[in-house]
């Protein structure tokens, strides 16, 4: 049997990120490939330890140029998407426009509660960001372990996200969060969105 002292001494000593790994790599890639343009989107932490809440954020042509996309430095998940509509990324939602035109979703980690949802509009042709918006509302998980579920409607999508939480209920559990539909829509290069109802 371990002495006491000594199991503490062994717990304090180990390596902070190692106790808390929760499975979330410091630097992964979404791929893109639309209109026969083929890129992809680098999620890095500087520090190494996406904990650390700075991942920067950059799109990367196929012949290398880099433009930093200026949405907060953050623990950026990966999450796909359950659509009808064809998803053009991997590891991140990636729907076609009008125009040349391409949104972006992106989760964003906001423990300790609900992921939260943002958007990132670009040109493929010129491959720049034109518009983005942060919290959009929050994803019913955490961690990326569900996809996000969006739908066409009218010209632009609905997505499913949290609308309230029922206060009161004498449990913290997750059937207090209730979904909506939440409309999406692109108008003059404006990323802008409302519920659904």
């Amino acid at each position: 049997m371990i002495p006491y002292f000594v199991l503490i001494t062994l717990i304090l000593s180990f390596p902070l990120s190692a106790q808390f790994d929760d499975g979330f790599p410091s630097k992964w890639n979404a791929s893109c490939d639309c209109n026969g343009v083929s890129f992809k989107l680098s999620f890095s932490s500087p520090s190494a330890d996406p904990f650390e809440d700075d991942m920067i954020v950059t799109l990367i042509s196929s012949e290398g140029q880099e433009v930093t996309v200026p949405v907060q430095q953050a623990l950026y998940i990966q999450r796909s998407v359950v659509s009808e509509v064809k998803n053009f990324c991997d590891e991140i939602g990636g729907f076609k426009l009008e125009n040349n035109r391409m949104l972006l979703w992106l989760s964003r980690n906001n423990r300790s509660h609900w992921d939260q949802l943002s958007l990132v509009l670009i040109d493929l042709t010129k491959l720049k960001v034109i518009d983005f918006k942060e919290d959009i509302g929050p994803i019913k998980s955490i961690g990326g372990g569900q996809r996000l579920a969006i739908r066409k409607k009218d010209n632009g999508f609905e997505v499913r996200l949290e609308r309230e939480w029922m206060e009161n209920t004498g449990t913290d559990s997750a059937e207090n969060s209730i979904e909506d539909w939440m409309f999406v829509q692109i108008i003059n290069d404006k990323i802008t969105n409302k519920w659904s109802r």
